[in-house]
Order: C-alpha cells, then structure tokens, then sequence
C-alpha cells in the first residue's frame, strides 16, 4: 500500500508540474525492456509460476523503486537528504554484525555470523555488499561536511561499516571493499581532501592486529582456492563453468526468471545451490538477451554519473553535493560490477 500512495504522489506530482509522468531516458528504457523481456519468457519458464511469483514480489518492485527514486528525487538538497537517510540506516546494520560477531552469534554449521533480520541483509555475503553499497554515500557525506562533529560521526560509521565488513568474512565483500578503496583513492589524488588518503592507510594499518586471524586465511582461498576447508570455493568454481554451459546451451529463452537453480541441478545434479555469479544467474534465468540489457542497464546507470563528474568545459560547474553523490554512486557501482561477478 506504501508504494501505491508513493507511485500516486509522484504521479501527481509531475502531472502538476507539467512534466511526463516517465522519463524516458536510456536507462529507463533498458529497465522496461528488461521487465518485458522476464513477461515474454514466462510462458517458457521451467517452472511459470515461480517466475511469475518472483516478478511480482521482488523484481517488479525494485523496478517501482528505481523509477520513484529517478524521477521523485530531482534536486540535489533531496540526493543529500536520501544519502543522509541510508547512511545512517547502515548503522544499526554494522552494529550488528560486529555485535553478533562478538557475542558468537553465527550461522548453524559454520563459522560465519548470522546477519540482519531483512531479506537483503539477511546471510553474511548480503551484508557485506549492502554495507559496501553504502560505503561509498558515507564518504561523499564525510567530504561534503563541513561540521567537526558531523564528521567525527560519519568517520566513526565509516569505521564500523569497514568492521562490519571484516567480521562478514565474505570474500565478494573483501574484494569490493578493495575495488572501492583504491577507486577514492585515485579519485582524491589530484584533489586536497588527498590528505585523507595517508589518514586511513595509517588507521589501516593500526587496525591491522584487530582483525581475526581466520580472516586471512580465508581471503587466502581467494587466490588459492584450493585450500578452502570448506570446499566452498572449489564447489562455485565447478557451478560457474557448469553455468556458462548451460547459458550457452539456451542462449535466448533461458530457464526462466529465477529458475536457475531448476536448470543447474538438471545440469549438474540436485544440489539445490544457487549460481555465484549474479551475471552467469542472469544469463542462465533469461538468456544472453537478458544479461545484455542488465548489463546494458548497469553501464547507463554509470554513464550517467559521469554525465555529472566530466561535463565539457564550458558547463557550469554542478553543485559540490551533487558531484560528490555522483562519485559516490559511479564508485559503488564499478564496487557492484566487480564483486557480483562472486555473489
């Protein structure tokens, strides 16, 4: 009921204001074709009414969620106040997980932590890419501030959603923390808020006894995969490979929207595990059709943060809130890009 009186208000909004009620921008455009091409494979699903069932109580409401984001959010002092309200949302998230972290509250049958209690936090891997996801917008608030207050409490979030992100012992997690650090650090290079840079490689480095040892020897099997006790790495690796044969096997239809974890147990046995590689998933549910326009998708959802951040020289300079939101956003999506290739 809260997202009809959302789409409602938006609606009437730019109705009074005279504009469209939908930008047909090109992202806009890909997101339509991309919910359009999940209807036209229903009939050829593996299972129709799972697909059915998972297009309107997830994927049509994130696709709700970003058109009311685009075109309710139109001015920068609202960007602001939005990242402002996620940031401080990630809070109570980090806390948490190094809470549960500390007091031993992990999942049954392994040494990872339990996560929040919602559907995109809810297993430690969700947490560290939804904390990483908002890393970036606690950072373009931090460089944005002015307040030493106000930036003694966005360094401490910061700090704790870094924790928060160790303690998930999520490898994906890692490497897109990684991705992000280096991203602002060659972004700030050239700027004087470079000052930080050194700041939090010292802070790095103080923390660095903090860290549990186990953590190491995990993000060890990133690279050496093949001493994961768990066998968990060597069992995504296996499923990956299987994936891209079964994608190329059905390369325009797919399995169906959410069907393929259906397809890979046709293909590899009844193990009923999902595919670690949210690009072979898509692949896999809605054929290279479909990974063309998510992917499609994600690459104008970057350009258009650099529509912002490189504007031709004659072009006013944009509002520093703006362009800060604007990096911030290209970072967590280059972060988003390249840790998905593992969730």
């Amino acid at each position: 009921s809260s997202v009809v009186v959302a789409v409602v208000a938006c609606v009437y909004k730019r109705m009074s204001r005279g504009q469209p009620i939908i930008e047909f921008s090109p992202d806009v455009v890909l997101l339509l074709l991309l919910i359009a091409w999940a209807i036209v494979t229903l009939p050829f699903s593996m299972w129709p009414g799972g697909s059915l069932n998972l297009l309107t109580s997830q994927f049509l409401k994130a696709a709700v969620c970003f058109l009311l984001l685009s075109h309710a959010v139109t001015e920068p002092r609202q960007l602001w106040g939005l990242c402002w309200c996620l940031v401080l949302c990630a809070g109570p998230l980090a806390l948490t997980a190094v809470g549960n972290y500390a007091g031993g509250v992990y999942l049954q049958g392994g040494g990872r932590i339990v996560g929040y209690e919602s559907g995109l936090t809810g297993n430690p891997n969700d947490m560290a890419l939804m904390l990483n996801l908002l890393l970036p917008l606690c950072a373009a608030l931090f460089l944005g501030s002015r307040n030493l207050l106000t930036k003694l409490l966005l360094g401490a979030i910061a700090g704790m959603i870094v924790a928060a992100i160790i303690v998930t012992f999520s490898r994906a997690g890692f490497i897109m923390l990684v991705v992000i650090t280096l991203a602002y650090a060659w972004r700030l290079r050239k700027r004087p808020q470079r000052i930080w840079i050194p700041a939090i490689l010292a802070l790095g480095v103080m923390a660095l006894p903090l860290v549990p040892a186990d953590f190491y020897n995990r993000i060890n099997t990133i690279v050496n995969y093949e001493e994961d006790r768990s066998n968990s790495a060597q069992e995504r690796l296996s499923d990956m490979k299987v994936a891209t044969q079964v994608a190329l096997a059905n390369p325009i239809k797919g399995a169906g929207l959410g069907q393929g974890t259906l397809a890979m147990n046709k293909a590899r046995g009844d193990t009923w595990k999902i595919i670690h590689n949210l690009y072979l998933q898509v692949a896999v549910d809605l054929g290279m059709v479909g990974l063309f326009l998510f992917v499609g998708l994600m690459v104008q959802c970057f350009r258009a943060t650099g529509r912002i951040l490189y504007r031709d020289p004659g072009d006013p300079p944009p509002p520093e809130q703006l362009e800060l939101v604007a990096e911030a956003l290209r970072i967590s999506l280059l972060g988003f890009a390249v840790a998905v290739m593992f969730y």
